[in-house]
């Protein structure tokens, strides 16, 4: 595989890059659904959304000039949105890297929090974030970057994180914005801050209740945490091929 060649082919195609990459599943008929991190209420439980397209990253940031060229194409884009950061907080796992090449390019502070998870039965668990490794000193502008957003549920936990600490989000940043409801701009109880993407595709979620997608949840045609095992990831690469 040559990467530059593949950079090349793909530079104005993002999605196309990760798909040759093997880091893309937009789910073809009869292939397993895949679960998502958001969650919804319903009966007293936390379950998770579910949809029909995963976006796995962490294939492309195994090789930093993709992550880097991404990181520029969205920084030329949006130079006087950014303008204003003094720190660029990386979600875990999947804006770590991605806010990292930001700080870099801009010469300012990348941090990320670590991960606190509880178990959801019948589903991912949840997550939740605390300062561990890296803390935010008190005062700054910081920027969110994440690899995918989606239900922005990730973001506004990270919003309050940051204001908890004294600092302003000014912006999210993300690679990919699946969300079907949710543009430009975000707005939740703790504020609102822009959303930058490299690609903006809506794509629908469904509850696990929905009858588009009931019959797969109670026949186990899912594939929870598709990034957790290389058997689950192989299982929605073998389904695209078989298609």
């Amino acid at each position: 595989m040559n990467i530059r060649t593949l950079y090349s082919e793909f530079q104005d195609d993002p999605l196309g890059l990760l798909n040759a990459l093997g880091g893309c599943y937009l789910r073809p008929p009869g292939g397993p659904l895949v679960g998502y991190a958001g969650t919804y209420s319903s009966e007293g439980k936390d379950l998770n959304f579910v949809g029909e397209l995963y976006a796995n990253f962490a294939k492309a940031e195994r090789f930093p000039a993709v992550i880097t060229r991404w990181a520029r194409k969205i920084l030329a884009k949006n130079q006087y949105a950014l303008a204003s950061a003094d720190v660029f907080l990386g979600a875990p796992e999947g804006g770590k890297s991605l806010a990292d090449k930001f700080a870099m390019h801009v010469a300012c502070e990348y941090v990320y929090p670590d991960i606190v998870e509880t178990p959801v039965a019948g589903g991912r668990p949840k997550k939740d974030f605390k300062w561990g490794r890296h803390e935010l000193e008190s005062g700054k502008s910081v920027v969110i970057v994440e690899d995918v957003a989606n239900n922005f549920s990730t973001t506004a936990k990270l919003m309050k994180l940051v204001m908890d600490a004294g600092c302003t989000p000014v912006a999210l940043v993300c690679l990919l914005n699946r969300s079907s409801t949710v543009d430009d701009e975000f707005t939740c109880e703790y504020g609102k801050i822009p959303v930058l993407s490299l690609v903006r595709m809506p794509m629908p979620e469904y509850r696990q209740d929905d009858a588009c997608v009931a019959h797969d949840i109670a026949s186990g045609n899912i594939v929870w945490k598709p990034r957790a095992t290389q058997e689950g990831w192989q299982r929605l690469m073998d389904a695209m091929a078989e298609a």
